[in-house]
């Protein structure tokens, strides 16, 4: 018997065993990584919520005097010159009175008007005078444009309590020293 040639088969079929085990334990490695990536991709769709435009339409229908009023509303998220419009509108309701003097209702109803003039394009004539009338209409009607709002700004977030949103903006004070 030849040591030295038992000694070599030996150390090769150990070699043929080695390169076989690192090749499977590499497979199932690479399996596992890819399953892995698919539970994180799914994770991501699950956290993942729709972006809403600057500008949206959406269907209102009111009855007015009898008739049924429609259109198309188109509402787009007020930016610096959209807000000034708002507080010149809060202003000119106002009639010169200052604002925070006024009794609360007439306060929400101002301000409610407002944001419908500011934030719709195009209102017809009937929908704002409706909402003048009509608190119920205009205050719901706020309600679904200050939602268009929120959503821009990404506050929807998901209300699962494992997904924490991530939230938009921070503001450090340390400096303050509190």
């Amino acid at each position: 018997m030849d040591l030295v040639s038992i000694k070599k088969d030996i150390e090769q079929s150990k070699i043929k065993k080695e390169k076989k085990e690192p090749q499977e334990s590499f497979i199932k490695a690479v399996q596992e990584n890819i399953k892995e990536v698919e539970k994180v991709e799914e994770k991501k769709k699950k956290e993942e919520f729709k972006i809403t435009p600057r500008i949206i339409s959406f269907d209102v229908e009111y009855e007015l005097q009898g008739q049924i009023k429609k259109c198309k509303l188109t509402s787009k998220i007020m930016d610096a010159e959209g807000r000034t419009k708002y507080d010149r509108y809060v202003a000119a309701m106002s009639s010169g009175f200052v604002f925070d003097s006024l009794p609360i209702e007439v306060q929400n109803r101002y301000a409610s008007l407002a944001r419908i003039m500011a934030q719709c394009i195009d209102a017809p004539d009937w929908l704002i005078n409706a909402c003048a009338e009509d608190l119920e209409f205009s205050f719901n009607l706020t309600l679904k444009l200050l939602e268009h709002e929120k959503r821009f700004f990404r506050l929807n977030a998901l209300d699962s309590s494992e997904t924490a949103q991530k939230p938009r903006f921070s503001i450090n004070t340390e400096s303050f020293g509190d």
